[in-house]
């Protein structure tokens, strides 16, 4: 669609340009057939009020103040930017606003096994007794810990549904996540961490999720851990972390007693919940083995974090990524004691997708406002052309009131669009303002043929913006060529200029009058 927007534009420009090209060449020709009348009638040519000389200071002079015009034209664009970033701004504050009472973005860490156990610690008093003996003695002291172990293996199953919230006149993207999480744990040798265990509390651990927004939690169902289901409770269960999340309580007592640790098998979960989110979905490789899956029917994903998808497929319809995240990708082990970097969110890197607005609405009204400046020189330098081959000039009041109608444009595109959408307000304002400015030009020149060029170039330009507006990748590209081709059309149109009045026949110093 916006490849045939772009022909459809440059054949309405090459129009414009051919028209204006022959429309000179037929003045040149009628002026041409003057000068040859009169000077067949009396052998000499009649008195031009416009010698070279002062023609050329006359169009220097109408160049500088229209320049002059043109640069201070730059004052209502600047205004009309103002504009656009304060409504940008309110449009920031409403979506903070949507996201706040819907869900912010999601970051998910977890699960993770939390088991306590009892660390015996001596410590070495030195006393003196009645008679003065130095004794050192040991006194065991008995300090409570706590150790975290990460799955052996974890798959993520995410399911994404965007979808519009709107307050006002202002919407945002948001969406709907079901999730499902499997996997496994080993039963954890804590001897690793300490060798001066008293006793493990199994029948005290507990399995936590950490999840940054738990407000947009909508349903979650029982943790099933091996063959039992256990309810969640909210927080993490560890009153001095300040991290969100819920956890389950889980008996190990049974199954680590009555079974050799060579024998044990895997601990077995399952967790599934919905939550509600908006501008992206992230999740922490915790597991030895981390497999996810993320898939959507938004069209525009963008992946981020430090480990991007091992396979996609993006298009139309949506899109869905794979992860495949071996544990030596991780910057942390599988096992440590509590106070460490897996349950502090800031130190653990996280990776996901974000639903990625390729274009938003004020972004393409703040960038089509950067072509402004373009349009007014372009639309002045054709008038300027016009002067000099129909003799009909323009007041400089008339310039500044033409260059007020094309930064009116941008004004009626941005108030539109926050109600029928940038594509509808954009044709509805550049109709505005092409007929604006056609019927003041046929008005003030008195030409039709000038008016209907102006109005085929207006129309060609405002297409090419469209186009490159849309096609973001290729914007800086396509805005480049558009100067040049303008450029070059423009020297090839005034490349006479001037020369009329050398070619005008003039009398010899030897040659008398009639």
């Amino acid at each position: 669609m916006a490849f045939m927007i772009l022909l459809l534009a440059l054949a309405i420009l090459a129009a414009a340009i051919g028209g204006a090209v022959w429309l000179i060449r037929r003045d040149v020709r009628r002026e041409a057939r003057k000068v040859q009348h009169a000077t067949a009638g009396n052998g000499r040519p009649l008195p031009s009020p416009d010698s070279p000389t002062s023609s050329s200071s006359q169009l220097t002079k109408r160049a500088v103040v229209v320049g002059a015009l043109g640069l201070a034209m730059i004052i209502p664009l600047a205004l009309v930017e103002d504009v656009v970033k304060e409504r940008s701004s309110r449009h920031q504050e409403v979506l903070q606003e949507i996201s706040g009472s819907w869900g912010a973005r999601q970051e998910l860490r977890g699960p993770v096994l939390v088991v306590p156990f009892i660390e015996r610690q001596l410590e070495t008093k030195t006393v003196t007794d009645d008679v003065g003996r130095t004794i050192k003695t040991e006194i065991p002291s008995y300090v409570r810990r706590l150790a975290w172990v990460l799955p052996e293996d974890l798959t993520i199953d995410a399911d994404l549904e965007p979808e519009r919230r709107q307050r006002g006149i202002y919407e945002t993207l948001v969406y709907t996540g079901a999730l499902e999480i499997d996997g496994t744990f080993a039963r954890p040798d804590l001897t690793q961490l300490s060798n001066s265990i008293d006793h493990i509390e199994w029948d005290n651990a507990s399995i936590i999720v950490l999840l940054s927004d738990l407000r947009s939690l909508d349903h979650v169902l029982p943790l099933s851990w091996k063959d039992d289901t256990i309810g969640w409770e909210s927080g993490v269960g560890l009153p001095w972390i300040d991290t969100s999340g819920f956890h389950a309580p889980v008996s190990l007592g049974d199954m680590v007693e009555s079974t050799p640790l060579s024998e044990e098998e895997p601990f077995d979960f399952h967790i599934q919940f919905s939550l509600r989110g908006s501008e992206g979905f992230y999740f922490a490789p915790l597991g030895r083995s981390t497999s996810a899956q993320i898939a959507s029917s938004w069209p525009d994903p963008s992946f981020q974090g430090s480990i991007l998808p091992t396979d996609r497929t993006v298009d139309e319809s949506g899109f869905s990524a794979r992860w495949e995240i071996p544990q030596l990708a991780r910057e942390y082990p599988q096992m440590g004691l509590l106070g460490s970097e897996v349950l502090d969110t800031s130190k653990v890197t996280v990776t996901g997708v974000r639903l990625f607005e390729a274009v938003s609405l004020y972004s393409l009204i703040e960038r089509s406002v950067k072509y402004g400046i373009l349009f007014i020189a372009l639309t002045y330098m054709t008038f300027l052309v016009f002067e000099l081959q129909f003799g009909a000039r323009l007041h400089y009041v008339q310039y500044a009131l033409i260059g007020a109608a094309l930064s009116l444009f941008f004004l009626i595109l941005l108030s539109l669009s926050e109600h029928i959408g940038f594509a509808g307000a954009y044709g509805a304002a550049a109709a505005v303002a092409i007929a604006i400015i056609t019927g003041y030009t046929a008005a003030a020149l008195r030409s039709p043929g000038a008016a209907i060029t102006v109005c085929a170039m207006l129309t060609g330009l405002y297409g090419l913006l469209f186009t490159i507006l849309h096609l973001a990748d290729f914007a800086l590209l396509m805005g480049t060529g558009l100067l040049t081709v303008v450029l070059i059309l423009l020297m090839a149109v005034t490349r006479n200029l001037g020369r009329r009045d050398k070619r005008l026949p003039s009398l010899s110093p030897t040659e008398s009058p009639a």
